[in-house]
């Protein structure tokens, strides 16, 4: 479903919190709304837009979506989404044994996320026992247990009436998890015996930050003065505009203190074009160099001897080749 939020009744950085009614769910739970990062709605840019997913327990459960922002008044607002039927979903093809569909699961952190194992209940039959385990993790990533306990490991048994799809003939498990900050992964196993072989299916997790074309590559973005001699900083989410770079001072311009550093800064974003493309230069820059430490993580990266420089310049360049025009569309009006 799609939520439009009309951007003079809220402030920057508020939250929009959804809820769904028994036998929904709806993801994600939470959205934070920035003024100048935020997706907005084409036909209408006045409005933010965002989008939630909604998934039903079964077949024909009714029930209600529940939106709740904070308004500039103070007072929240409320938005309500009526569902009157839950159709059945198409046919599943099941897997030989077991695996993992998608076989990576992206999620945001601090926030419970999902991923899903497919059973053939032809070839593992129900009262076998699954093993979830985490093989191999970078950061804090967990498995969450039925009371939502962070696990690096727990079992679960095949059970018909829980796992089965409805009408179909194959299991599903949901297997929640949980990450605490961007640029984690994980490794992760479901195990089980069937007789005298062991059956395996393996999957990933990965908390990667969205494309800025998704309006959410940035969490947040501050004007304000860093000590290195650059044009801006990335760290944790926050990109800082630096108030000392003598082209972010004639652009974004300046004031006496901080807070009026700031107001002018967000003045000239929401009217100057000219600051609009600086701001897009900005980002499109340090998400190029995040694509490339990406790929480095990844061991993607090769740089032949004697050419190091070459390489990360030509990398660089097909990053904003491939995507200065989206980072340009979501900031420049």
């Amino acid at each position: 479903m799609l939520l439009l939020v009309k951007d003079d009744i809220v402030n920057d950085g508020c939250e929009i919190v959804a809820t769904a009614s028994d036998g929904l769910t709806v993801q994600p739970e939470v959205e934070k709304i920035y003024r100048n990062l935020s997706p907005r709605w084409s036909p209408h840019r006045n409005f933010f837009c965002f989008a939630f997913t909604v998934s039903s327990s079964g077949v024909g459960v009714k029930g209600t979506v529940t939106a709740l922002v904070d308004t500039v008044q103070g007072n929240p607002l409320e938005a309500t989404l009526q569902i009157e039927d839950t159709l059945e979903e198409q046919a599943i093809v099941p897997p030989a044994t077991m695996e993992f569909r998608l076989g990576t699961s992206l999620g945001r952190p601090n926030r419970r996320n999902h991923m899903f194992l497919l059973v053939n209940p032809e070839a593992i039959s129900p009262g076998h026992y699954i093993r979830f385990s985490i093989t191999k993790r970078t950061g804090g990533v967990e498995l969450l247990d039925e009371a939502s306990g962070g696990r690096e490991q727990f079992d679960v048994k095949l059970d018909n009436e829980r796992h089965r799809v409805k009408g179909q003939n194959v299991f599903r498990i949901s297997l929640p998890w949980r990450g605490t900050g961007w640029h984690q992964h994980a490794s992760v196993e479901a195990r089980t015996k069937v007789g005298a072989e062991a059956v395996c299916a393996h999957g990933q997790i990965r908390l990667d930050e969205p494309d800025p074309n998704d309006g959410g590559f940035f969490q947040e973005v501050d004007y304000d003065e860093i000590d290195p001699e650059a044009a801006s900083s990335f760290a944790a989410g926050r990109i800082t505009v630096n108030t000392r770079d003598p082209l972010n001072k004639i652009i974004f311009g300046t004031g006496s203190t901080k807070e009026d550093k700031k107001k002018e800064f967000e003045r000239r974003l929401s009217e100057d074009r000219e600051a609009q493309q600086r701001l897009a230069s900005i980002l499109l820059e340090e998400a190029s160099f995040r694509a490339l430490q990406q790929l480095k993580d990844d061991n993607k990266l090769h740089l032949p001897g004697g050419r190091e420089i070459t390489e990360i310049h030509a990398h660089i360049d097909s990053y904003k080749f491939r995507s200065a025009v989206s980072v340009y569309k979501a900031l420049v009006k």
